[in-house]
């Protein structure tokens, strides 16, 4: 499961999200792309 998430950091980021480096977990995605949302 760990190995996907950079596989999604990357799709995000091409979609102009801000995605860190340290997400480790889905849970962690979804609660960053909230939070980007939020602010956009």
């Amino acid at each position: 499961m760990y190995r996907k998430c950079w596989i999604w950091q990357k799709k995000l980021r091409e979609q102009g999200f801000d995605i860190s480096d340290d997400i480790l977990t889905i849970d962690d995605i979804k609660l960053e792309i909230l939070k980007n949302l939020k602010e956009k």
